[in-house]
């Protein structure tokens, strides 16, 4: 008996030391149930102590009459192993004048150590009873709008609230927590419209080590996602809200309670930029530096010249359109080479973009290349900034002969004799060799006589290669999918450089839906955004690519019924191009 007491004392033992082991930190925070406050309205002060023991010090109330408390509530859980506490201690508090008052920070005393929560700034303004009524009902009805559970909240926390067009923008989607326990579902971001989007890589999701405070009371936060967003459309925008399924409090014991978030929308100002723009300006927003400038001014005619062009800084660099430089006629030049150097973070785009120009100059001469102007909004300041670089005489040095007489049209390039054009007659007759008199018995014969053999064996070959691809239909659709996509695009190209934008949306969406039909597998008339939607999560397509898809077709069919004003037609197609090149790599 006494043997087995002894064992059951050192199994208490040792499950209170991993229970003391596995505590969470100690929190200590104040909070208020709301505010402002009405006049003649009350109010609740919180101070709470979580995962440890200790004394809690009220704050001095002078400003406030205590119409009740103190006030103690305490609780106790363990969780996977964890043990979790919480002291509560309220008061019940009346205003006495309309005005901002401070309540000073609180102080707790555990393990021989003081803690301290911060002081919270209480704004009481007038208000009669009727009023004070309405408010605390509307006060309600938005807490209970914006999260159905107040231990877990989904936030858009934007960078700024009014932007020009073009101007960056960046966007987080920030989940905040209070659970120990919870394992995130599905999450729906909406469709950025109206915006260029640029994603910040942020890899997994993490909790980050610092709390993040509401009404004084602490949340672990986690950062969702990342953009980096420039308006494209002036006026009043709004970033539509976010849906998040997780699970919570999951333990052996129990599956835990699912519970479903909504974030707030956002809406943003959009700025149109200021009239009176110069002819060189090209859409570049930000604040950005110019370089132009040739490798050399001096080489010989059919000598290559290389003209760089740079734009870097901060700002819309990815949307830079090519820089429009008048060439002399006598020199060849040859589409520009493009080189991005760019950091997308949540201080915007920063980097270059580098045109690089190949010019041939093909005759002897003198030649200015005209001024290159760039100009650029800066938001910062609210005004246009034009920058020119040069001009530049470039010499061209050669022979007189390769100039033309007065008036007469210059060929584009110079032929040059490469070789001697007579074929000199074989002298040597030791390498000849006899032709045989008869075709019988020789190698040819006997490679006819064969060959009807060797081509029934090759189409029967054939025939079975062919018998065992087409009854793999689907498979065959899915290898000849990027060929015919590319077919549709090019039709959509031709619509997009006709201006018929009609067509050319019609043609995209043609694209779209028959590249999913044939990579997927299905008749295109059983594809529908939702079926699409399904079976390419299904081949653990990831949800950035599967929203950019539905994204192209939700605009397509819009261009149905109304022109689209979010973004250029060119913006559009390049951003379907990336896209297939995506899903290519993925649906292989």
């Amino acid at each position: 008996m006494k043997k087995t007491g002894k064992y059951l004392l050192a199994i208490l033992t040792c499950i209170t030391f991993i229970i003391e082991v596995s505590c969470q930190d100690v929190v200590f925070y104040a909070s208020v149930d709301k505010n402002p406050v009405a006049m003649g309205d009350i109010f609740t002060y919180r101070t709470t102590l979580e995962n440890v023991r200790g004394n809690v010090e009220s704050p001095d109330f002078s400003d406030f009459d205590v119409v009740f408390g103190p006030s103690q509530s305490s609780s106790m859980q363990i969780v996977n192993g964890q043990q979790s506490s919480t002291l509560t201690i309220s008061y019940t508090l009346k205003p006495r004048s309309v005005g901002k008052f401070t309540i000073p920070a609180s102080k707790a005393s555990a393990q021989g150590k003081v803690y301290t929560s911060r002081a919270i700034e209480i704004e009481v303004i007038k208000g009669s009873n009727a009023q004070t009524q309405q408010q605390q009902k509307g006060t309600t009805q938005q807490q209970q709008k914006s999260s159905a559970d107040d231990g877990l909240k989904m936030q858009i926390q934007i960078s700024n609230n009014s932007a020009y067009i073009g101007e960056a923008i960046t966007v987080q989607y920030v989940l905040l927590s209070r659970y120990m326990s919870l394992d995130l579902g599905d999450t729906e971001f909406p469709s950025i419209k109206g915006f260029w989007s640029e994603d910040i890589k942020i890899g997994q999701v993490n909790w980050e080590p610092n709390y993040e405070y509401i009404n004084g009371v602490p949340y672990r936060k986690a950062v969702l996602k990342k953009y980096v967003l420039f308006p494209q459309i002036s006026g009043k925008q709004t970033i539509e809200a976010a849906t998040l399924t997780a699970r919570v409090n999951r333990n052996i014991f129990s599956q835990g309670t699912e519970v479903k978030v909504t974030s707030n929308s956002a809406t943003i100002d959009v700025k149109p930029l200021p009239a009176g723009a110069p002819e060189s300006f090209q859409g570049a927003v930000g604040v950005l530096q110019f370089s132009a400038k040739p490798e050399k001014l001096e080489v010989d005619a059919n000598d290559a010249i290389d003209l760089v062009v740079t734009i870097s800084g901060k700002g819309n660099l990815g949307l830079l359109k090519t820089p429009d430089i008048k060439f002399h006629e006598d020199f060849d030049v040859y589409d520009p080479e493009v080189k991005d150097k760019l950091n997308v973070s949540l201080g915007g785009v920063t980097g270059s973009r580098t045109w690089q120009y190949l010019v041939i100059p093909r005759y002897p001469g003198e030649y200015d290349i005209p001024p290159i102007e760039f100009t650029h909004f800066n938001p910062t300041t609210g005004k246009y900034v034009t920058k020119a670089e040069g001009p530049f005489t470039v010499t061209v040095k050669g022979e007189e002969s390769m100039l033309t007489e007065a008036g007469a049209a210059r060929a584009k390039s110079i032929v040059k004799q490469a070789k001697d054009d007579i074929r000199f007659i074989v002298l040597d007759t030791t390498k000849l060799t006899l032709r045989r008199n008869t075709f019988f018995g020789s190698s040819g014969y006997y490679a006819l006589l064969a060959l009807p053999f060797i081509a029934f064996a090759g189409f029967v070959i054939l025939r079975k290669r062919r018998a065992t691809l087409m009854a793999d239909v689907v498979g065959i659709r899915r290898k000849g999918a990027s060929k015919a996509v590319r077919k549709r695009l090019k039709a959509a190209e031709n619509a997009m450089n006709s201006g018929d934008s009609i067509l050319f949306y019609a043609e995209i969406f043609t694209a779209i839906y028959g590249y999913l039909s044939d990579k997927l597998g299905l008749p295109v008339a059983q594809i529908t955004k939702t079926v699409a939607k399904d079976r390419l999560k299904a081949v653990e397509i990831k949800e950035p690519v599967v929203q950019e898809v539905m994204y192209i077709i939700e605009v397509c069919e819009m261009a149905r019924f109304s022109p689209v004003t979010e973004q250029s037609d060119n913006v559009f197609y390049q951003r379907t191009v990336e896209l297939i090149e995506k899903l290519d790599e993925l649906l292989k």
